[in-house]
């Protein structure tokens, strides 16, 4: 029948009273959005591997550098507590600060917690000498923390005996921004790769439709 109207053989419905049927969408389409699709999950997976991959490599140059800095520190350090040169010592601290921005503070103590020098515009944060305490071997202490008056910065804390810790302890934090940095340079990077062929294949499949 033709819309409920009964039609007698070979009579057909009018062209235009036919039921329009479901648009079509052609091989090549399906072929190149099946692509994009393909594209956008390769990118997924990628940036999940690229991200665990980058974060380690650069966590291990991180506390590499970091170590090398307080080792540093404590190595120069030596002469300024043998003499009990404490101004010396001030001013070697805050050197080892300005050389490096992502140097946050820099502190050496006494084994029992009294501040030697350090680098500080004011008095070292409370609660922060007790942190990271080096090992009973003398085995260096790495934590990571945030600064409690500006809750954004995370701080990677290494610290390391002067020689032994009876003579001094030195504290250095750095600052972790430069790694989150890296990471996400490195990500935005490979989304704009992915974003670039996905349009390509889609302008292709347009194109050719």
């Amino acid at each position: 029948n033709c819309r409920g109207h009964p039609l007698r053989w070979p009579q057909t419905c009018p062209l235009s009273m036919k039921r329009p049927g479901k648009p079509s969408i052609n091989l090549f389409t399906k072929f190149a959005l099946g692509i994009g699709a393909t594209v956008v999950l390769f990118g997924l997976v990628n940036a999940v591997i690229v991200r665990s991959s980058v974060e380690r490599s650069l966590n291990q140059e991180f506390e590499k550098r970091g170590y090398f800095i307080a080792r540093a520190l404590s190595e120069q350090a030596v002469p300024y507590l043998l003499s009990n040169d404490m101004a010396g010592l001030n001013t070697l601290v805050n050197a080892m600060k300005a050389i490096d921005p992502t140097v946050y503070y820099a502190i050496v103590s006494s084994e029992d917690g009294s501040v030697l020098a350090h680098s500080f515009s004011q008095s070292v944060p409370q609660g922060l000498l007790h942190l990271n305490p080096p090992g009973a071997d003398g085995s260096p202490g790495i934590i990571s923390i945030r600064d409690p008056a500006r809750k954004h910065l995370l701080i990677r804390d290494f610290s390391m005996p002067v020689i032994t810790p009876a003579l001094g302890i030195v504290r250095v934090g750095l600052l972790e921004d430069d790694i989150t940095r890296d990471v996400r340079q490195t990500l935005l990077r490979l989304w704009a790769m992915v974003g670039v062929f996905f349009i390509l294949v889609i302008s292709w499949a347009l194109f050719f439709s």
